[in-house]
């Protein structure tokens, strides 16, 4: 087991920027840090196992989102020690105890794999799945955030996620279409729809602009 957190140092600085620089993976989901998590320093957090960072929705109440960098696979198992507190067994009371809370909550739950693995991600996602009861998991590996994806050129600059049902139907009637299904898809495992955390049914909305046909709207449904 590796005792830093990253081998570069660099590259974990670069991680943090693409999760939380302004266009961001945080921004673009609609999410923004708790002030503790503001002013972090990378070369003593790098001598931990893992991490955590944790913020709340900027349009839902009820929304949260718990980050957790981890260098091993190892945290799925019982015996699981680290030399930092950080426990992924308790994300609720982590957050709730963090912002002061009561009520129930929805969490989304993204983890960084800061050391390459020999596992497949979706086999790992099914593993946690089985050991933490959120439905929202998603996992990255860091080479995945080295570079924000949303600024390399032909990403359409305009990009909206829609996740509200009634839109979507609204929508349908808009375009004479019976259901989601008849437009274009996009994998939930693209790495577009990864670093915006679509889920299956949710669309994305693509603005680009043709110098002959002016701006051009089309849509991609999550699958």
């Amino acid at each position: 087991m590796s005792e830093i957190l990253f081998n570069n140092i660099d590259e974990f600085k670069k991680c943090m920027k693409t999760i939380n620089e302004t266009d961001g993976l945080l921004s673009k989901r609609n999410y923004v840090l708790h002030d503790k998590f503001k002013e972090l320093d990378y070369n003593e957090l790098n001598n931990y196992n893992s991490i955590e960072l944790i913020g709340k929705s900027t349009v839902n109440d009820k929304l949260y989102c718990f980050i957790y960098f981890v260098n091993n696979t190892s945290f799925l198992s019982k015996s699981y020690k680290t030399t930092s507190s950080n426990n992924i067994n308790k994300i609720e009371e982590e957050i709730k105890k963090l912002y002061n809370l009561t009520d129930d909550i929805e969490i989304n739950l993204i983890i960084v794999l800061t050391q390459l693995m020999k596992i497949n991600n979706y086999i790992l996602e099914k593993k946690i799945i089985e050991k933490i009861n959120i439905d929202n998991i998603q996992i990255f590996t860091f080479n995945n955030l080295l570079f924000n994806i949303t600024k390399h050129s032909r990403v359409p600059k305009h990009i909206r996620v829609i996740r509200d049902k009634n839109e979507i139907n609204e929508l349908c009637k808009l375009r004479n279409i019976s259901n989601i299904n008849k437009l274009c898809k996009i994998n939930m495992n693209d790495p577009l729809a990864n670093f915006y955390g679509l889920r299956v049914g949710e669309l994305f909305e693509l603005k680009k602009f043709n110098k002959n046909a002016g701006m051009y709207i089309y849509y991609r449904v999550c699958i």
